[in-house]
Order: C-alpha cells, then sequence, then structure tokens
C-alpha cells in the first residue's frame, strides 16, 4: 500500500488555511462564502444528519465547517453542531458558518453524541468531532454501504493524525501506520473497536433501539455504540482513501510523546487479547 495514503490529499491542503484561526482573524468573505455552502447543503427533509461535537473549539472549528461545507452528495443532508457550553467563540463560529446550532449545558461528549442522536432529523446520523477535516466523499462513502446493505448496521473510514499546524512528520506517519495495523487486526474479531467517534456512521432507529448512548462514560461512548449495533448486524471498516479523514494529534498526544504513543500502538499489535478478544472498547 501507498505511503501517501495517510498523507493529506491537496483538497484537503486546502482547508489547512483556517487551521488554528478563529472568524475574528479571517476575512469577512470567507466566512459568507463558508456560510453560502453550508446553508446551500441544508435541507428541510435530510436522509443524512451530520453532528459535530464542540466546546471551546473556536480555533478547529472554523476548518472543520469549512471543510463540511465543501461535501459532495447525493444525499439530502442536514449539518448541526452541539455546541457544549463554549466559553469561547464557538456559538458564533457555528451559527457564522451556517451549521444549525443546538446548546447543551451537560458536558461531556457522550452527552454531546446523545444529543445529536435526539436532535437529528435524518435517517442516517454520521458522528463527527470539530478538530477534523472531511473529504468531499467523505458521506456517501459511509452512507452507501448502510443503504445498499441492511445486515451493515455501522460504517466508519480511517483515520490520520494532522499536527496543529496541518503537518504530517515521519514520526506521525510511522505511527499513523502501526495504527493502521493495529486497526486491520482488531477488526477480525473486534470491529467495534476500530469505530471512532470522528467519523462513523448509523441508522438513527438503530441506535434508539439499543437505548443510545452510554451517558455513564466520560469517553468511549461511540465504541460502547458500535458494540451495542454489532449485536443487530455487521460493522462495516471502509478502507477507501476516499473515505478518509484528517484529524487532530492531540488525543494521541494526550498521555504523553508521540513516541510512547507508538510504543504503545506497537505493543498492542502484538497482544493477542487485543486482536481476538471479543469485548467492549
Amino acid at each position: 500500500m501507498r505511503v501517501s495514503k495517510f498523507l493529506p490529499t491537496p483538497a484537503i491542503r486546502s482547508k489547512m488555511k483556517f487551521l488554528g484561526k478563529t472568524i475574528e482573524e479571517i476575512a469577512e468573505n470567507d466566512v459568507n462564502e463558508i456560510k453560502k455552502r453550508m446553508e446551500s447543503l441544508q435541507s428541510d427533509t435530510p436522509l443524512v444528519t451530520i453532528a459535530l461535537i464542540a466546546r471551546n473549539e473556536e480555533r478547529n472549528l472554523l476548518a472543520a465547517l469549512d471543510s463540511l461545507s465543501a461535501i459532495n452528495s447525493k444525499y439530502p443532508l442536514e449539518i448541526v453542531v452541539i455546541d457544549n457550553d463554549s466559553r469561547d467563540q464557538t456559538p458564533q463560529t457555528i451559527r457564522a458558518c451556517g451549521a444549525l446550532y443546538f446548546h447543551l449545558e451537560e458536558l461531556g461528549v457522550c452527552h454531546g453524541r446523545q444529543k445529536s442522536l435526539e436532535v437529528c432529523r435524518g435517517t442516517y446520523l454520521i458522528c463527527g468531532d470539530a478538530d477534523t477535516l472531511y473529504q468531499t466523499s467523505w458521506v456517501d462513502m459511509l452512507i452507501g454501504p448502510l443503504e445498499s446493505d441492511s445486515g451493515i448496521i455501522c460504517t466508519s473510514g480511517l483515520h490520520a493524525p494532522l499536527t496543529a499546524d496541518g503537518r504530517v512528520p515521519i514520526n506521525l506517519l510511522l505511527y499513523t501506520w502501526a495504527k493502521y495495523i493495529s486497526v486491520i487486526l482488531k477488526s477480525f474479531k473486534r470491529p467495534h473497536n476500530v469505530i471512532g467517534g470522528a467519523g462513523m456512521a448509523f441508522r438513527k432507529n438503530d441506535a434508539l433501539s439499543v437505548g443510545g448512548f452510554d451517558l455513564s462514560k466520560t469517553r468511549g461512548s461511540d465504541g460502547t455504540m458500535a458494540f451495542d449495533l454489532s449485536k443487530l448486524g455487521r460493522i462495516k471498516l471502509i478502507h477507501s482513501s476516499k473515505a478518509m479523514i484528517w484529524t487532530s494529534v492531540r488525543r494521541t498526544l494526550k498521555n504523553g510523546s508521540l513516541f510512547k504513543a507508538f510504543v504503545l500502538r506497537s505493543r498492542a499489535i502484538m497482544n493477542n487479547d487485543l486482536i481476538f478478544k471479543q469485548t467492549k472498547k
């Protein structure tokens, strides 16, 4: 497989110009252009709802919404953002860019995911994150399998990390390849553990039938949702580069350096329990 698989495409690189910027730091015409594209996508009768969760994401959200505003899909869409009681310009950014705004005081991404399920008007819900860049083909790549095969219960594409300024240095690329190998191995017996909340799709009614997102968790509700859904059907991981998303490396670095994350990921690849044991995330 080519090394460039995890490198940002030219289209994604064009969306990096707003990384780290607030709406006050870019031209008004740029904000208006994002809003114009976004509003042209918003349908009164959406088949697909894309929902981002954001708390104090004023420097990440603008680039994410810019990328979503360029989505090219055959399905009627709505794009919503759940503002998790932000104290910065996140609310203003959501409204200025033409996304549908919902406020949530209860803190935590799990509560945010549940709120997105409650406000979703589409038959399908795609979960996304505020620090992620999305390709124009992303929606159709995730929804197509759900539409064509009732036995598929949940889909997700691959995630590739970026630094805060949009770079992919060699050490980050090596980590991504190690992660990809572990994803392939886990997907054989534990496909729910390769599903990430930055880009997973499922039917709203299926999610409601398993009780929605687990609000007892502080994180990991996406994996729990995938596990619960896996009892109803098959989880499909889409390896095509057309379904790839690029997301911030900040969560990977939360517990230490990238080298530490690489070592932990490499050990996980060699851990038979991780590969073969069928448990919740």
